[in-house]
């Protein structure tokens, strides 16, 4: 059977979804053997122009304009798009720049009053400019979900996105709910699939796998006011990993 080729793209964010995909270690080796990866400038597989593959992963959000014709020419070159990560899913934690005084941003990020020559103007997940086909969300993605959907890829099976939310995984792994606790969890509105990870080590979700559809976000804030958080707290609580799925948020405080 021909195996299906595969690329993994970078634009604007820490590379840490791609050093997953390498923290692999033995397992990788399985999926070098399932599938050709004809393009990982991480580690040095690079082609130019870019190749005509079945699968592309792309990390990162879109920050440069420089990024949105790559970004296109990638969509135009692949049979299947998958955002990798929350920064190419929604924007990740740069799109909090987004909500900031454009000057109070640069001086923050680079110590000077304006963003450097070429930035959008705006932070956008490459769904802003492309469509995409599966979105794999997380900060950073889990390697072993990365890992099932290369399978599912290489058998031809559909791509399912979790349509629940956290809560249900730490209901499955017996987690004494962290709300009841006091401890803030944003468990109730975000997308399941990381297998309650931060939970289970006595964490709250903090959302960087965005959130569920039909999300009660007005039942959240009020848990939140109730916790006693100020309305610029909930507001920056709420926009760390997804700030652009999060962007009416004042409307309900």
């Amino acid at each position: 059977m021909k195996k299906p080729k595969i690329a993994i793209y970078g634009f604007t964010g820490c590379s840490g979804c791609q050093l997953e995909i390498l923290d692999l270690e033995e397992a990788l080796l399985d999926i070098f053997n399932m599938v050709e990866i004809v393009n990982f400038e991480m580690v040095g597989i690079k082609k130019k122009p870019l190749p005509r593959v079945d699968v592309s992963f792309v990390e990162g959000s879109i920050s440069k304009e420089e990024d949105i014709k790559k970004l296109r020419e990638i969509r135009e070159k692949s049979r299947i798009v998958i955002a990798m990560g929350a920064c190419a899913c929604f924007g990740g934690v740069q799109g909090i720049r987004n909500f900031m005084d454009s000057k109070e941003a640069a001086r923050a990020a680079y110590g000077i009053d304006d963003c450097p020559r070429g930035s959008t103007e705006k932070i956008s997940g490459i769904d802003e400019y492309v469509k995409v086909d599966y979105y794999l969300p997380g900060c950073p993605i889990d390697r072993k979900e990365f890992l099932q959907l290369v399978k599912k890829i290489v058998l031809g099976r559909g791509l399912k996105p979790q349509t629940y939310p956290l809560c249900v995984d730490c209901k499955r792994k017996g987690i004494v709910c962290l709300l009841d606790r006091g401890i803030l969890c944003l468990g109730p509105i975000v997308r399941a699939g990381c297998d309650a990870l931060c939970p289970s080590l006595n964490r709250g979700c903090e959302g960087c796998r965005g959130m569920v559809v039909d999300a009660n976000l007005m039942e959240q804030i009020e848990i939140m006011k109730k916790m006693k958080f100020s309305r610029e707290d909930i507001i920056r609580k709420l926009r760390i990993f997804a700030a652009n799925q999060f962007k009416e948020v004042e409307k309900y405080l």
